[in-house]
């Protein structure tokens, strides 16, 4: 998915935009764009809500559940909460080895 900075940018260089309304039509997107994120982001969870509801096990919850999917290869979907504080630290041996992981 694209963000709206990219989208006002490859706008902006198209041979069909007017740039004369430039300014005022990237203005006027802004809500526009924003309900459309809105709306994907809805979309999102409430497939991720049906597939608990249905017992698919096709979901995980918790950090060190996703760490291990992820370390499998076996996420489809990846779901993050913005500005979570998560760090993750990775702890290796002398030899570059990886020994442990936390978040």
């Amino acid at each position: 998915m694209s963000g709206s900075a990219n989208f006002k940018s490859v706008l902006s260089k198209s041979d069909l935009f007017d740039g004369r309304l430039a300014d005022k039509a990237i203005q006027l997107s802004e809500d526009v764009l924003k309900d459309v994120k809105f709306m994907q982001e809805k979309k999102l969870i409430v497939s991720f809500f049906e597939e608990i509801t249905t017992d698919s096990g096709k979901y995980c919850f918790g950090v060190d559940d996703m760490m291990c999917h992820l370390d499998l290869s076996c996420v489809e979907k990846l779901i993050v909460f913005e500005d979570h504080p998560w760090i993750r630290y990775e702890l290796r041996d002398e030899d570059g080895g990886l020994k442990s992981s936390s978040s």
